[in-house]
């Protein structure tokens, strides 16, 4: 992201391609937010964004700004797929919605009574600690972020199980710190509750069932998931520009992150 910001590193700002069934009013929304978008972009180093608007009786708009791939400068389109990152968490909190909409298990469910192996590092917490309380950060620890070093090298499991060795920053519910592990616990609860895998809960609920495609969007897939493959035809790359100007691609985005985080 860094080597993103400046506006020599983001060309064809304003190129822009709209699609909408019905642009009745929604289309003057649009236009007034343009100057805003454009400002962002340029303040924040992006180089290409995908916008959606949705109003009481009348079908999304879509507006697509700047390009999807910087190396060469190919524009994004409402079907570039871009990696949804931490926005996983609210697909993992609506994973938890479901079951406790079916009654598996409830707000209020100490993380115990699912996972009996869950300990912090503080003994009291580790036996009040709730569902709500992973999903609200409110476990008391930091992110801890030298623990996903490298990504991917420790299972969710093994993640679980390391959280008894971690040093928290404040004592449970005393406030809300924001921590990805907290995610990784609530994955492993819906793992254990569902009787599937997170990956294989998510894929079946919002995929196979089509949360998503009654929203519109049915291209979305999983990065990392050998046995659902993942439709990515205008992936959004990342890139890295030195200083001679010279574009290094970075792994495609276009896909949920195999993490619950």
């Amino acid at each position: 992201m860094n080597n993103w910001s400046g506006n020599r590193h983001l060309p064809n700002l304003t190129n822009r391609h709209r699609m909408s069934r019905n642009q009745v009013s929604t289309t003057g929304l649009i236009a007034d937010l343009e100057g805003l978008i454009n400002e962002a972009m340029r303040h924040w180093g992006v180089p290409g964004l995908a916008l959606g608007i949705a109003r009481a009786g009348q079908e999304s708009l879509h507006a697509v700004y700047g390009v999807r791939d910087l190396c060469s400068g190919l524009p994004a389109t409402a079907g570039t797929q871009f990696m949804i990152s931490s926005l996983t968490k609210s697909v993992t909190a609506t994973g938890i919605g479901l079951l406790v909409e079916r009654g598996q298990i409830d707000w209020t469910t100490r993380v115990r009574d699912v996972l009996a192996e869950f300990a912090l590092h503080d003994v009291d917490a580790s036996e009040r600690a709730t569902v709500h309380d992973v999903l609200t950060h409110q476990l008391g620890l930091p992110r801890h972020d030298r623990i996903w070093s490298p990504p991917g090298h420790r299972s969710r499991s093994e993640l679980v199980a390391a959280l008894r060795h971690l040093e928290p920053s404040h004592a449970l519910r005393e406030r809300s710190e924001y921590s990805n592990l907290g995610y990784v616990v609530a994955g492993s609860i819906i793992d254990r509750v569902s009787g599937q895998s997170w990956e294989a809960f998510t894929a079946d609920q919002f995929l196979v069932r089509s949360v998503w495609n009654r929203l519109g969007s049915r291209r979305a897939a999983f990065r990392h998931q050998p046995t659902l493959p993942c439709r990515i035809r205008e992936q959004a790359l990342a890139c890295t520009q030195g200083r001679s100007g010279q574009c290094t691609r970075r792994p495609p985005a276009g896909c949920i992150a195999v993490s619950p985080a």
